[in-house]
């Protein structure tokens, strides 16, 4: 069941707090253990991209900036907790939804369905 989005803030105003903002604290993974290179980046925002998006599917992950070539040049690691390597290689590996999925999503019909079938 996920827990939604609009919550009373001090001020008695309405706020949207971001989709994921129940998932930790319904996990029970411990975050502590060693960590392993997951995937490096030449830049910073793919990087916290990956890591955000790890976090939301359960996987304890963070960055790390590493100074390459006498810190002329920096790479960002993403270094994922090592007993659910396994399942951060799974996430990242599942194709994205092709467009007929997206239309049946979106309007229920299957494609080549005309109107008066559905």
């Amino acid at each position: 069941m996920r827990h939604f989005i609009v919550h009373m803030r001090r001020a008695g105003q309405l706020g949207a707090r971001p989709l994921n903002c129940g998932v930790r604290q319904h996990m029970d993974i411990a975050r502590d253990g060693e960590y392993e290179e997951f995937k490096t980046f030449p830049d910073r925002g793919p990087a916290d991209s990956l890591c955000s998006w790890l976090e939301f599917e359960g996987v304890p992950s963070y960055v790390e900036p590493r100074a390459l070539s006498g810190a002329m040049e920096t790479q960002f690691a993403v270094l994922v907790l090592k007993k659910l390597a396994h399942r951060a290689r799974w996430i990242t590996s599942q194709l994205p939804p092709t467009d007929a999925e997206l239309e049946f999503l979106a309007t229920g019909k299957l494609p080549g369905q005309a109107d008066e079938e559905k």
